[in-house]
């Protein structure tokens, strides 16, 4: 599905189940009137991208993508395979709240994926929204308050201990050298990637883009052509560098139909 430009509450946000998905459904609906979500995730061991648009009370259009192998599915058959990859695992999440208008506006703009798409309440995804779960929506994910035995020396108290916080992962170092009209295009296409990597249990330490302009000459029109270099540390299976080799060649087609220009693929780099 199309979203329009909107300001991300979350992006590549871990949730572990059902529950803790429902949980960022809830403080993201918090923020405006609706929320356009994209997840990934696994089912039967197939990697899927998922986009769900929802109001407060329901869902309002649903698309699930089989990353490998191109198809999607729309509607109930995309609520299916959502509700299997929440049941599954770990999913990896990018959440924007929306105005009533933003709402409306992408309604619009992805009208065949509505119109497909049974207006499911949003009990039926995450039963935890229909009350209380007993935590404070926005509570601070790195933060753990645990209670424990009663102090020495003070009768009836109570330490309150802050587990230490995890350092972070360094940030996927990302390098993009395109045409400004091309530019936003790309960055979309490398945060799939990176959401790809970290469905088999990895992530990219540096991805660089170089695309270039190019005029045939007779007047034969012009090009994008695309090197792009992927550095893992030398750790993606051959099956998924597959995977994403196949990704990046759909989303160039994608590309030049939307901006009317051909990108060409020229190479890609592992290292």
């Amino acid at each position: 599905m199309k979203l329009s430009s909107v300001t991300p509450l979350e992006e590549n946000f871990l949730c572990r189940g059902r529950e803790e998905f429902g949980r960022l459904v809830r403080r993201t609906l918090e923020k405006g009137s609706g929320a356009f979500f994209k997840v990934f995730g696994k089912s039967s061991g197939k990697p899927y991208y998922i986009t769900v648009l929802m109001d407060n009370e329901k869902i309002l259009a649903a698309e699930a993508e089989d990353v490998g192998g191109g198809s999607s599915l729309r509607g109930e058959a995309a609520l299916g395979i959502l509700k299997e990859i929440l049941d599954g695992g770990p999913v990896i999440v990018d959440a924007f709240p929306m105005t009533d208008v933003e709402v409306k506006m992408s309604i619009v703009e992805n009208l065949e994926v509505y119109n497909s798409t049974p207006k499911m309440k949003l009990t039926d995804i995450c039963p935890s929204l229909g009350g209380e779960t007993g935590e404070t929506i926005g509570e601070s994910r790195t933060l753990q308050r645990t209670t424990s035995s009663v102090t020495p020396g003070i009768t009836g108290g109570i330490t309150v201990e802050e587990r230490p916080k995890k350092k972070p992962k360094p940030k996927t170092e990302v390098v993009i050298k395109a045409p400004a009209e091309v530019d936003s295009y790309f960055r979309g296409m490398v945060r799939h990637l990176m959401n790809i990597v970290k469905g088999f249990g990895t992530d990219l330490k540096r991805v660089e883009v170089e695309a270039k302009e190019v005029r045939y000459a007779l007047g034969a029109g012009s090009a994008i052509h695309t090197n792009l270099k992927l550095i893992t540390g030398g750790n993606l299976p051959g099956n998924v560098r597959k995977e994403l080799e196949g990704f990046i060649y759909r989303e160039a087609g994608e590309m030049s139909n939307e901006i009317g220009k051909r990108i060409v693929i020229s190479r890609i780099k592992f290292s």
